[in-house]
């Protein structure tokens, strides 16, 4: 694939796939983000690494230590690099945070209740507290 020497050559070579396993086969891809429900990280993240993709996996990155284990020793077997999506916490100005003092609070309106993947114990089995109650620790 060529190189784009602009902005508008870049939306020339962006492409929507037709699957995840499209993404894992493109041979153009060498990193991939990963947001799907956490019950759904293990099998992901460790195709992705066999196919020798980069992981970004978004947070929690497993549901126990023993899904992590095998996501890492997936990532380190194929040589590939893992990171969680927390990014941000590693950054400098994440100490400086550490001085304002805040307060979190979610609420789920609507439909939430019915229908968000962070109440389906089937897709997230640590539900809200997983994906976001640990900003506030």
């Amino acid at each position: 694939m060529a190189k784009p020497n602009s902005d508008s050559e870049y939306l020339a070579v962006l492409t929507s796939p037709a699957s995840y396993d499209a993404v894992l086969d493109d041979p153009d891809v060498d990193a991939v983000y990963v947001p799907v429900p956490t019950s759904f990280h293990v099998r992901w993240a460790v195709l992705a690494a066999e196919k020798k993709k980069h992981v970004l996996l978004e947070k929690p990155v497993a549901l126990n230590v023993g899904e992590l284990d095998t996501i890492l020793a997936a990532c380190e077997s194929s040589g590939i690099q893992f990171m969680d999506a927390t990014m941000w916490m590693h950054l400098p100005r994440t100490a400086q945070m550490k001085q304002v003092h805040s307060t979190f609070s979610y609420v789920g309106e609507g439909d939430f209740l019915k229908n968000d993947i962070r109440v389906n114990p089937t897709l997230d089995s640590l539900g809200a507290l997983g994906d976001t109650g640990w900003y506030s620790i």
